[in-house]
């Protein structure tokens, strides 16, 4: 059997038992003809087709990439057509094709100085292997100067993957199926970067689904600070003078009652810990003031009990667990 009819059965196999990581975005069949997630027509920028290595094809006016159309040897990678500029705000999304599997399937960005081919005949994580790069996993790790770390959830076939770049405060932020992950990398502001993806999977695919920018402006910073105030921001939907532009802006995060409630959670969480911190180290203090004869029948009398025994009567009460469903935090 050759190498490429062994791959071929090694494909064919992950699309028997769908041993990919993650749960799809669409509730389709998963063809690779799906248009799921494509509500923005027009793109800013492409795949350049003159930065590419030898084992990637593109097709569908350079938004869709194949990585390995036959077997894979090594790891092929693509760079976005155009630098991205600073002083702009960036968001473009990619969805999965295929399924994921082997080394490493990533999306993220880098500057001119990445050498897409230096990997072409050995399996590694491209983005993120230097300083040049900052790359997002399918495991979901982040990667960056030879650095791996612990990010988000792993994806898959049917997974979109959101990229939120603002080269006015220096942030890339990576979403999955538009829920938002956090903050990845910061101090991005004086790097001349590119969109890039990456893959040692034979036979993957991903396709741009939109790729959308925004000079930075007063009105961007003012819709992005209102965003932490649901309440505003819904309001700001009246106003016949931005109702389009914050339509056109439905990639700014908003802040929602249930991230709120979450919020309150985590601070209830945090203050509870303390207080049960604070009552051990003072039962502790206490336990070692008794004397010996005295812890042998069984502690201290009433009457000459300590100060904190007395306070610790009133012991902390665990709060009750809030349940909170997860909101889409985009218009």
């Amino acid at each position: 059997m050759t190498m490429i009819d062994i791959s071929k059965f090694v494909y064919s196999e992950l699309l028997d038992t769908e041993k990919f990581y993650g749960n799809p975005f669409c509730k389709c069949d998963l063809k690779m003809a799906c248009t799921c997630g494509k509500e923005i027509t027009g793109c800013d920028w492409s795949w350049d087709a003159d930065a590419v290595t030898a084992a990637t094809v593109l097709r569908h006016h350079n938004l869709e990439v194949h990585f390995h159309p036959c077997y894979s040897s090594g790891t092929a990678a693509v760079r976005g057509s155009r630098p991205l500029q600073q002083g702009h705000v960036y968001y473009w999304e990619i969805k999965m094709l295929t399924p994921l599997y082997g080394t490493d399937v990533m999306v993220g960005v880098g500057t001119k100085k990445v050498a897409l081919d230096k990997c072409a005949h050995q399996f590694c994580s491209l983005l993120g292997s230097d300083s040049e790069s900052w790359g997002f996993s399918y495991t979901g790790s982040l990667h960056h100067n030879g650095k791996v770390e612990s990010y988000g959830p792993p994806f898959g076939k049917g997974s979109t993957i959101g990229i939120y770049l603002d080269l006015w405060e220096g942030t890339l932020e990576f979403f999955l199926d538009r829920r938002p992950l956090g903050i990845a990398f910061r101090s991005l502001q004086k790097c001349e970067l590119f969109p890039m993806v990456c893959s040692t999977a034979a036979q993957s695919a991903m396709r741009i689904t939109c790729c959308i920018s925004q000079p930075v402006s007063l009105k961007l910073l003012s819709l992005r600070a209102l965003s932490t105030y649901e309440d505003s921001f819904r309001y700001l939907l009246d106003v016949p003078g931005l109702r389009k532009y914050i339509a056109d802006s439905w990639w700014m995060p908003v802040v929602t009652r249930s991230q709120k409630i979450s919020d309150e959670v985590a601070r209830e969480d945090f203050d509870y810990l303390r207080a049960k911190k604070k009552l051990k180290e003072e039962e502790d203090a206490c336990a070692d003031s008794v004397p010996p004869a005295a812890a042998a029948d069984g502690g201290l009398p009433p009457s000459t009990s300590c100060a904190s025994c007395v306070k610790s009567e009133t012991r902390v009460q665990p709060r009750q667990t809030l349940s909170v469903n997860c909101a889409d935090y985009l218009l």
